[in-house]
């Protein structure tokens, strides 16, 4: 594992070595010598480079290892540094739970902390949240996100502009009639279903109007955002599905009206995303 040869960032080791020295000149000789040991910045160090390797070692998507590891030796920001070192920590922490309501939350807890920048103090918890997600994440992992959010019920007869290819056979996808739900963002001449499930390789409204694609996907970050709001708050619990879907209600606040809703986003599926809008984050702040 890369994780073994993980160098601790010298700019960063310097600039928290100078944070303790200017901690000493505050204080007294005695004053000193009974905080000793507390004023030694090797520890924090040491104890920063574990927590690190042990982030590497914790990834569910492990080709990210060698690019997080050259963010990590590339920090230069010391409170960007400190942004991602909280956000990892509790991140980790997922692992402690098996509930995937507390390992949600805690999900979404990592992702407040590595936002919280200075720049961002005063500011909406919901809109960085989001912002997290949209400025982040490359235009096929939104697509999967939206195609796991569905709240729009059609008849499923398929007349996709790709039909041609379907019926020469290079795709084993089945052609149905039927009742499905499906992402509201479905159109039937350009979007191909097989039992409710739509394939954004084979053919997507979205996929050419890419201009939509932020405003589709924040249906899917209001519904999640809401349902940490509503435990933090409320003391209501969201059962996030591991294998297959929910069933659900939420309010659609463009149109301010309940809809119907099945969500199916698998909640492992859901760190891989979160551990690839961390990585373009800071490597965005890193000037990488």
């Amino acid at each position: 594992m890369m994780s073994n040869n993980l160098i601790f960032p010298e700019v960063i080791r310097t600039k928290i070595e100078d944070d303790y020295k200017e901690r000493k000149k505050k204080l007294s000789p005695s004053q000193i010598r009974i905080l000793s040991p507390f004023l030694d910045p090797k520890q924090e160090i040491d104890g920063d480079k574990e927590v690190l390797q042990n982030f590497l070692d914790f990834l569910q998507n492990d080709t990210y290892e060698q690019e997080f590891v050259n963010l990590i030796e590339n920090f230069e920001d010391l409170e960007a540094y400190h942004r991602f070192l909280a956000s990892v920590l509790i991140y980790m922490r997922t692992e402690n739970f098996n509930d995937p309501p507390d390992k949600f939350l805690y999900l979404c807890i990592s992702i407040e902390a590595a936002m919280q920048f200075k720049s961002n103090r005063g500011k909406e918890k919901n809109r960085l949240f989001k912002a997290f997600f949209k400025e982040n994440l490359a235009e096929d992992t939104k697509l999967r996100m939206i195609s796991h959010f569905k709240s729009k019920n059609v008849i499923n007869t398929v007349k996709s502009q790709n039909l041609l290819l379907y019926k020469a056979g290079k795709t084993s996808l089945r052609k149905t009639k039927g009742n499905s739900i499906v992402p509201s963002c479905y159109k039937l001449k350009q979007c191909f279903l097989d039992t409710g499930k739509c394939y954004p390789k084979h053919g997507c409204y979205l996929k050419s109007n890419p201009d939509k694609i932020n405003d589709q996907l924040n249906f899917v970050l209001d519904y999640l955002y809401q349902k940490r709001s509503n435990f933090v708050h409320d003391g209501r619990i969201y059962s996030h599905p591991v294998n297959g879907s929910i069933g659900d209600v939420c309010c659609y606040s463009a149109q301010k009206k309940l809809v119907g809703i099945s969500y199916s986003l698998n909640l492992y599926d859901l760190f891989e995303i979160y551990e690839e809008a961390l990585l373009n984050h800071f490597q965005t702040i890193n000037g990488m």
